[in-house]
């Protein structure tokens, strides 16, 4: 990884909140550096975003495509709006500031189907650090991309830049993240707990903090990740 960033994570966040098998998700963009400003999330011709899901997203009738276009008033006598799924750069709510978009296929992604950025021009959803909140890291080095809920396979492409304290300004390209629903265990996301899972933990094997096979969530990729994989080896997942 160049600069500052170190990777892309989710935190499964409610089991069946918005209904049964429906599990919603926080996604996060991972920095080592608590100064740095996320700029976007984008796609090209070459490298597209391509957010998709082996099912559908939920999407609440009162919800958004983007984060800051929630209405935090609603939130209290909805509850089931708080499971929407939205894409952001570090806004939850309207009253977080302005996140903006350009092409993305956002109507796609509102009826439940993968969202995607223009195949030819690109797309993005990017944000003016100061005009919006969050788009630095939090206390665990994260600013917050996206809430998904879905009872399917999740797949995230994009690529990322990003505002380093000196001004300078990376990329981090052809990134991509997988995780499966009611399967953690499956960490490739292949749909069966595998080799190539126990391989995941062993690469990761010590790592502290964000890391991809801390199954526990323990804080760390050790033993205990190695043997949740061992006793669900061979599992087929949905």
């Amino acid at each position: 990884m160049q600069g500052s960033f170190t990777g892309l994570t989710a935190d499964l966040v409610s089991e069946g909140g918005a209904g049964a098998g429906l599990n919603t998700w926080r996604v996060y963009a991972v920095f080592s550096n608590p100064g740095v400003d996320l700029l976007s999330l984008y796609g090209t011709s070459a490298s597209p975003i391509d957010l998709s899901t082996s099912t559908s997203w939920y999407q609440d009738p009162l919800g958004a495509a983007v984060g800051d276009e929630i209405n935090p008033a609603l939130l209290g006598d909805f509850p089931s709006l708080q499971f929407d799924s939205w894409i952001t750069i570090g806004a939850e709510t309207s009253a977080d500031g302005n996140v903006n978009t350009v092409g993305l296929d956002l109507a796609s992604f509102e009826a439940g189907d993968d969202l995607t950025s223009d195949e030819v021009a690109g797309g993005s959803w990017l944000a003016i650090p100061g005009d919006v909140i969050g788009t630095s890291p939090d206390a665990n080095g994260r600013v917050l991309i996206a809430q998904l809920t879905t009872d399917g396979t999740v797949v995230l492409d994009c690529n990322i830049q990003y505002r380093e304290p000196n001004g300078s300004t990376p990329v981090a390209t052809e990134l991509s993240l997988v995780f499966q629903n009611g399967c953690p265990e499956d960490i490739d996301g292949s749909g069966m707990v595998d080799i190539f899972d126990i391989l995941a933990v062993l690469t990761n094997f010590g790592c502290s903090g964000s890391c991809v096979g801390d199954l526990n969530e323990d804080g760390v990729v050790n033993m205990a990740d190695g043997l949740l994989v061992i006793s669900a080896f061979t599992n087929l997942c949905n």
